[in-house]
């Protein structure tokens, strides 16, 4: 997922830079801008939801181990991470349908499909849950709980071994995880925010800024 979102997020700014150069590099760009687009959308859905399902499977693994060795095999992950993957190009798959290049219009122009309100509202509301609404509230619920059980486990290893205080340090997990929920919710801000737009007003503040 990370290795396609930096190669999506590549070709679209050099898309960008010969968009006007010649005839070619712009028939190229009409037909691939907006299907990379949409492959970036559902890599960064893929990556966020793969994170949330590693951040579940640790919190449930530390809390239930027995049951969770009996019960979650490979093969259930791999098919858990094949829905997510066809489930992420569902939902990216709305950008080459709503929206296409045209020469005077660099690079946003809707289709007809894309005119449609409800329809952009959808896919704008279907995006934000999966990429970050459903990421952020998992991820915080199960570190938390995570965290609480490595503390309390923490705890009994210095109660039942003398002087144990001085030789089992207190984990590290606590700034780690804050930090990487942290990062995610400042770097998906201003998406959040354009897909929170798009969800209440359709295209109404597109081109005023």
């Amino acid at each position: 997922s990370d290795l396609c979102i930096g190669v999506t997020t590549t070709w679209k700014a050099l898309a960008d830079h010969f968009f006007s150069t010649e005839r070619t590099a712009y028939l190229f760009h009409y037909y691939t801008y907006w299907p990379m687009v949409g492959l970036d959308a559902a890599a960064s859905i893929t990556a966020s939801m793969t994170a949330t399902a590693l951040s579940v499977d640790r919190c449930l693994a530390l809390n239930f181990p027995m049951k969770h060795s009996e019960k979650w095999s490979v093969v259930k992950t791999k098919m858990l991470l094949a829905i997510l993957g066809v489930l992420s190009l569902l939902v990216g798959a709305n950008y080459p349908v709503r929206m296409t290049v045209v020469k005077s219009v660099v690079p946003h122009y809707v289709t007809s499909i894309g005119a449609n309100k409800v329809f952009t509202r959808v896919s704008s509301s279907a995006e934000f849950i999966l990429r970050m609404a459903i990421p952020i509230i998992v991820m915080m619920v199960s570190n938390t709980w995570t965290l609480v059980t490595i503390h309390k486990s923490d705890r009994f290893r210095k109660g039942q071994v003398k002087d144990a205080h001085n030789r089992v340090k207190t984990t590290k997990c606590l700034t780690i995880t804050i930090g990487v929920v942290a990062i995610f919710i400042i770097t998906h801000v201003p998406l959040a925010i354009f897909l929170l737009d798009d969800m209440i007003f359709g295209f109404v503040h597109r081109g005023n800024l």
